[in-house]
């Protein structure tokens, strides 16, 4: 490996593992942003990779989809399921998966071409030669289908040309030229630029993503020169790695002095701190009292990012799928209208739906932590036997406040699910057992689809 090259790749690592680097007299602070993927796949953790579908010529549609299952398996985020569960088990299929991806072939050629060419050597003899070309073309697609209801994400498009040439040699097989085309469309075995490998089009269509964007500071152009003198100082505290001493100086000088500058350098701290909603605080501030066009520029960027963050915690980290998430929302829901002393009985009016034992599972478990008092579901069905309620069959409200106070509840909280496929949701309604009356009941708002 050449030193310019081994140069390269120091320099680029030193610059992203920095906390900031110089641009002239000016720092730059790297922070580190997060993002979305470019298609919503929230909910989306297991998938079944199927085989490829239209033109196999040259085997393309066999290595497209060994690519596909490379590029996945490289993003750390997916859990793959085997095809055949698919194909064995259509019926309940979303309980195997959560989206199955699926590839077309739309087209595939490759074509040879002689060119003869000659060149002249130092003693003026000629020289000739033949290139001997392989040209290919390809285009195909791929989607995620959801298996909740079949809906599609995508088709996300790729179309990709490639020319190779061997001199004096035959051309190059098709194949081997078809194949590199297929792994530069889906970002495997990308070079390497510094020691950062470059993220794969999967990587970001598909799954949250980190990105290091730069801040540069901002200089104070009132003319002033006791703000230009304590500027200077507050960059000085910046490029010794004094973040927090930095940022103090610079919100000082934008308090006595109304410097957006300053203040522009403060929120950059801010970030670098990893505080990034203290930074949009500050330029909403710096908008309301001035309108600067920079300072609404800013205030929008990191708004932006905020909600990218929170999209992102919301619905990709941990267990988020969509059994995880209503459960979460109800339990945040319920807990608006619970008395203090709530001693709850968690009913589920849907017993045979994996779904709903689940929800029902960790809206218990949730309340238990949140230190509520929950009643024994063995001591329920125990009372149930005892007054010879069918649970079976129809449970009225006055059935279920009846077993409420039988078990020494005072507030019940009844699941289940309703609907089928896209119509699918959860159903809650919470009952106060000493006035028999609906406290809370769940809506039809996309949120508590599951």
């Amino acid at each position: 490996m050449s030193k310019r090259v081994n140069f390269l790749r120091k320099t680029f690592f030193l610059l992203m593992t920095a906390s900031f680097v110089f641009n002239g007299c000016a720092p730059i602070v790297i922070v580190s942003v997060e993002r979305p993927p470019k298609y919503n796949t929230s909910g989306i953790k297991r998938i079944a990779i199927m085989p490829f579908e239209g033109d196999n010529s040259y085997g393309v549609a066999q290595y497209s989809m060994e690519t596909a299952i490379s590029a996945i398996m490289a993003t750390n985020y997916f859990t793959l399921v085997e095809p055949s569960v698919i194909r064995n088990n259509q019926e309940n299929l979303e309980n195997y998966v959560d989206a199955t991806f699926l590839g077309q072939i739309k087209q595939v050629s490759a074509r040879n071409e002689a060119k003869v060419g000659s060149s002249k050597k130092k003693d003026g003899t000629v020289v000739y030669y033949t290139d001997n070309y392989t040209h290919v073309v390809i285009d195909f697609s791929y989607s995620l289908i959801r298996a909740r209801d079949g809906s599609i994400i995508g088709p996300i498009n790729k179309s990709g040309k490639r020319t190779e040439f061997n001199r004096d040699k035959p051309a190059p097989i098709a194949e081997e030229v078809l194949k590199k085309e297929i792994n530069k469309q889906f970002g495997v075995g990308t070079e390497m630029f510094g020691l950062v490998k470059r993220r794969s089009p999967i990587a970001t269509e598909f799954v949250p993503y980190t990105v290091q964007e730069k801040r540069t500071f901002a200089k104070d152009k009132s003319g002033n020169e006791t703000v230009k003198s304590q500027m200077q100082i507050a960059i000085g505290h910046v490029k010794t790695g004094n973040f927090k001493i930095a940022l103090q100086a610079y919100l000082g000088i934008y308090e006595q002095y109304k410097s957006i500058a300053a203040a522009e350098n403060a929120a950059i701290l801010y970030e670098a701190l990893g505080d990034i909603k203290a930074a949009a605080a500050l330029m909403q501030q710096v908008v309301n009292s001035t309108g600067n066009p920079k300072a609404q520029q800013t205030l929008y960027r990191l708004n932006k990012d905020i909600q990218d963050m929170e999209t992102v915690a919301a619905e990709y980290k941990g267990d988020q799928t969509l059994v995880k998430k209503v459960a979460n929302i109800a339990t945040e829901e319920i807990q608006m209208y619970l008395p203090s002393n709530a001693k709850l009985w968690i009913y589920n009016d849907s017993p045979n739906s994996e779904r709903a034992v689940s929800v029902v599972s960790n809206i218990t478990t949730d309340f238990i932590r949140k230190g509520f008092s929950v009643v024994d579901r063995e001591s329920v069905e125990l009372i149930i036997k005892e007054i010879n309620i069918q649970m079976s069959g129809f449970v009225s409200d006055n059935d279920i406040v009846n077993m409420g106070h039988a078990a020494g509840a005072n507030t019940i909280i009844r699941i289940s699910e309703t609907g089928t496929g896209a119509t699918r949701r959860l159903n809650v309604k919470m009952l106060d057992i000493e006035s028999g009356t609906i406290k809370f009941q769940s809506g039809t708002e996309d949120k508590w689809n599951m």
